[in-house]
């Protein structure tokens, strides 16, 4: 018999709680350990952030991953930690709305993206690009938060100008 459960979540607490782990570890965290981090997602790696107790007192692993494939111009912790502000402001204003959150899933592997772009100009090459959030539930007890760089083209029409 399996020690885990299978448990359903919203997807916008599921956005909120992702949204909060990645505050405390990049934009409340010691900068060195920080950026350690986010040279660790560089190299392709998966970070093991925190676990989370839910309401049945069982506990679901948080990590997260780095997808800079798309991005334009030359991605650093600054460029990184711009990006990611972005993004997560853009998704604390689509939770102010109570609105429903579009999402792209992938049944078969348990993966999935919010399609709520933080879109960024990078400062040394004027390049937009598009940030989006998305989540891999495939191992059990564990969900991966994955950071996607998406070729921005597609999302730049949803640009709010300031």
């Amino acid at each position: 018999m399996s020690g885990f459960q299978s448990h359903s979540m919203r997807h916008s607490e599921f956005l909120r709680t992702g949204s909060n782990i990645l505050v405390k570890y990049v934009f409340e965290a010691d900068r060195t350990n920080a950026k350690a981090m986010f040279n660790n997602l560089l190299e392709g790696e998966t970070e093991q952030l925190v676990k989370v107790q839910m309401d049945d007192s069982s506990e679901l692993n948080f990590d997260v991953s780095l997808d800079c494939s798309e991005y334009r111009g030359k991605l650093n912790y600054s460029a990184f930690k711009t990006s990611l502000g972005v993004l997560l402001a853009t998704i604390g204003e689509f939770l102010k709305t109570e609105q429903d959150i579009r999402v792209l899933s992938d049944e078969h592997s348990g993966a999935f993206v919010f399609v709520l772009p933080g879109l960024a100009e990078d400062k040394d090459s004027g390049e937009i690009n598009a940030l989006l959030l998305g989540a891999d539930l495939s191992r059990p007890g564990r969900a991966c938060l994955n950071l996607q760089f998406f070729e921005p083209s597609q999302f730049v029409s949803m640009r709010v100008e300031d």
